[in-house]
């Protein structure tokens, strides 16, 4: 995986990776799902995909902090199988808010922490994504570049739970 914004060689993240069928298209139930801690290589593996047919297609979905979530599609092998025929996968960032959509919304979250540093009081180490201990124009310019995208399974949008309270005394 390669997380834009980021130096060669520096792509340590944590990764959601979600495997689905390949027919499905929208509301994606994941036959497996994995947090994984990318290294700095940006190369994973030893997932184990027991469960999944060999010879059937499935997509799997990744996604890291602040970036919007892509999808590779692929058969399972009975022996070792990659994603994307052992392509780099590109992740796209400047998702901030984590609704898998790079919007205004993201931009204001950045914007309020132009010129933070670490130990800053609105330092977010998401927003410094070219890791230069700083965030600027540098980290600006990924999602203005980025504006108006949204991931390969669409906006994520979380329910808030409906009803009634009553506060007790």
């Amino acid at each position: 995986l390669t997380l834009e914004g980021r130096p060669a060689g520096k792509m340590a993240s944590k990764i959601f990776v979600g495997v689905a069928e390949a027919a499905a298209s929208a509301n994606l139930k994941y036959l497996l799902s994995f947090n994984i801690d990318l290294p700095d290589s940006g190369e994973f593996s030893g997932l184990s995909l027991a469960g999944l047919t060999a010879g059937s297609s499935y997509q799997a979905v990744l996604k890291g902090p602040a970036q919007i979530a892509t999808s590779s599609a692929f058969i399972m092998s009975p022996t070792v199988t990659n994603l994307n025929s052992s392509q780099v996968i590109f992740l796209l960032t400047g998702d901030l808010n984590e609704d898998n959509a790079i919007n205004s919304a993201d931009y204001s979250i950045a914007k309020a922490a132009f010129g933070a540093k670490p130990g800053s009081v609105n330092w977010n180490e998401n927003i410094d994504f070219n890791i230069d201990g700083v965030i600027n124009t540098a980290d600006i310019a990924i999602i203005i570049k980025n504006m108006t995208k949204t991931g390969d399974s669409g906006l994520w949008i979380s329910q808030v739970a409906s009803g009634s309270a009553t506060l007790l005394n």
